[in-house]
């Protein structure tokens, strides 16, 4: 090989040095960058997933409530006829103690519902308790408690409750009971929802969540972009 041979290739050597280090690092950058994205969509879907699981346990103990009252209403007194008070719904409404649907949708303001300091009477057939013993009042407070208050199978806890997934509980729940005007009953659920409080785009600059149009059995109502809210009616 000639020196002029030599000289040409050591140049050409010169010319590519580093070429292959910046092809990493821009590699590496366009790796990092999608990296975030798919962590991103990951935290997303994870939230939203628990969102859908917090709607699923609403119309669960919705549904439950509802099954509770009717088997409640067909209780027969030993003559084998009922003898449930004509006003069973009113006493529900009294012990949920909300027949407003005003404060339903609205994060600021909080409606009648809390669960009692002290346990209910206990109107199931357990080793230590004796269902027979129930009065209508007891077991209309049993039916709601159970459903809502139950520390292990109710849907909150006095409320407020650790914002953990893994929990079938509904944070800051409300509650309302009230007839509409067609003579059918409406029970409304509400709770604080995960993926509206991260999502800055449903708030406006003050921090204020925005108002968002949700069917409610039947009619639009404006709802506060950081609760859901569940209806059921009934006969």
């Amino acid at each position: 090989m000639t020196k002029k041979n030599i000289v040409g290739s050591m140049s050409f050597s010169r010319d590519q040095r580093g070429a292959t280090l910046v092809e990493a690092m821009v590699a590496l950058f366009v790796f990092s960058i999608g990296a975030l994205g798919i962590a991103a969509l990951q935290v997303s879907a994870l939230v939203r997933s628990d969102d859908v699981k917090q709607r699923s346990v609403a119309i669960w103990k919705a549904q439950e409530l509802v099954e509770r009252m009717k088997a409640t209403s067909s209780i027969t007194g030993p003559d084998g006829t009922n003898d449930y008070p004509q006003g069973l719904m009113q006493l529900y409404i009294d012990d949920i103690g909300s027949d407003e649907v005003t404060p339903i949708g609205l994060s600021a303001t909080s409606g009648g519902f809390s669960c009692p300091a002290a346990a209910v009477t206990r109107c199931d057939d357990l080793s230590t308790t004796d269902a027979a013993a129930c009065d209508i009042e007891d077991m209309v407070a049993f039916d709601v408690w159970s459903t809502f208050c139950d520390p292990v199978s109710g849907a909150t806890l006095a409320g407020e409750i650790p914002d953990d997934p893994g929990l079938n509980k509904l944070k800051a729940l409300d509650v309302a009971l009230l007839r509409d005007g067609g003579g059918q009953m409406r029970l409304y659920l509400e709770w604080q929802n995960r993926s509206a409080d991260q999502n800055d785009a449903l708030k406006d600059g003050s921090g204020t969540p925005k108002k968002l149009k949700t069917d409610l059995c039947g009619d639009e109502v404006d709802v506060d972009a950081n609760v859901s809210v569940y209806c059921l009616r009934f006969i």
